[in-house]
């Protein structure tokens, strides 16, 4: 979706194809791409690397405070719903 927009809602309101718009949209995030990669001084996905394992500790911290946080504010409830 570009701005909200679905393809078809793009392709109209831009006047193309909506091929043309998946084209626009593949060449721009490729275009994006290549400038983190110059700004980061770096030359492959691996300068983006997802940190699984980090990213599931900070996950589960932030879910155990927002109970927290809930049971502080509503001491009848247990879980977050």
């Amino acid at each position: 979706m570009i701005e909200e927009l679905s393809t078809a809602e793009a392709a109209e309101s831009l006047d193309i194809t909506e091929q043309n718009v998946k084209v626009r949209l593949h060449r721009a995030r490729a275009l994006l791409r290549r400038e983190l990669y110059a700004r980061a001084g770096a030359s492959s996905a691996d300068a983006f690397a997802f940190m699984g394992v980090r990213c599931d500790r900070v996950v589960k911290n932030v879910f155990a405070r927002l109970a927290m946080i809930q049971v502080a504010a509503d001491p009848g409830s247990s879980s977050i719903h």
